[in-house]
């Protein structure tokens, strides 16, 4: 089990660097911070949401995070969900068409990273209500040659008031991005069983099952961004409703991890050393007991 979360994210981090790492016609990426070191540098920290220098992960009481590129990343869970604070980068040069970083966190106006330039915030990122850094990017093709600052962002106190950032760097290319959304497939039942990528710690979306039009399950699902992101499989027996149409809905979904949601044969499918069913999976809100 341990081994295979680890190839895992060897897999999506290799990813994200080459997707940042390869440009089209353009210069080689500048880093601006990978947070790597004993603290942040010039990086200037205010309140109290961050420590002294980048955290090593996931910190006590907060589900796992994962995503981020080497050993550090910013993470403001530091003192839970009620501190606030900010941090802020030194001053650069705009040279690429991109600002690309990961960021994690609450999805929050008020958890965010912020490009400063002449000291107002001219765009700002956050996260997806998942402890899973998605890269994402800011579109600075014509700010090309002024100077900018970054500033990470917690100021909320509430459930999901943090933020996690990791390696930003000036990039020509842009990556590609996660987008959530509401999706429906029309499908026949003719399998056994349907199965569901799940990323523990990701923010959780209706999952909808209709059969012969009538509602015949709903679970708050939280559904893995994609398949590099997968913590397990769950899977559901739907054997009774063999060869009657069906359709599957999901609301505030991430596209990639809905378009993995399938009817195997068999449970083997995926990672079968990292399947649990609908009644061990049960915690999930919404799930009625028994439906397995």
């Amino acid at each position: 089990m341990k081994k295979t979360r680890k190839a895992i994210s060897v897999i999506c981090i290799l990813g994200f660097l080459l997707a940042v790492s390869s440009t089209a016609g353009g210069g080689q990426d500048i880093l601006i911070a990978d947070f790597e070191g004993p603290d942040y540098g010039a990086w200037q920290a205010t309140g109290e949401a961050f420590s002294a220098g980048p955290v090593k992960g996931t910190l006590p009481d907060q589900h796992p995070v994962s995503g981020f590129v080497g050993k550090g990343l910013v993470n403001s869970y530091l003192h839970g969900d009620g501190a606030a604070g900010t941090l802020t980068s030194p001053e650069f040069t705009i040279e690429r068409d991109y600002i690309v970083f990961l960021i994690g966190g609450g999805a929050h106006k008020g958890t965010c990273l912020e490009l400063l330039v002449d000291a107002k915030a001219v765009a700002a990122c956050s996260g997806m209500n998942d402890e899973l850094l998605s890269p994402n990017s800011f579109d600075v093709t014509k700010l090309k040659g002024r100077k900018a600052r970054l500033r990470i962002v917690d100021s909320v106190k509430d459930n999901w008031g943090h933020v996690n950032v990791d390696q930003i760097v000036q990039s020509d290319t842009r990556p590609k991005v996660p987008t959530r959304g509401t999706y429906t497939r029309q499908m026949t039942i003719q399998k056994k069983y349907l199965i569901v990528p799940i990323h523990t710690g990701a923010e959780p979306c209706g999952l909808e099952l209709e059969v012969a039009g009538k509602p015949v399950r709903r679970y708050d699902a939280e559904i893995a961004p994609d398949a590099r992101s997968v913590s397990f499989w769950a899977y559901f027996t739907i054997e009774p409703y063999k060869g009657q149409p069906a359709v599957l809905r999901a609301g505030h979904a991430p596209e990639e991890g809905f378009a993995l949601i399938r009817q195997p044969g068999d449970i083997r499918y995926g990672r079968p050393e990292a399947q649990r069913s609908g009644y061990e999976a049960r915690r999930w809100k919404g799930l009625h007991a028994g439906h397995r």
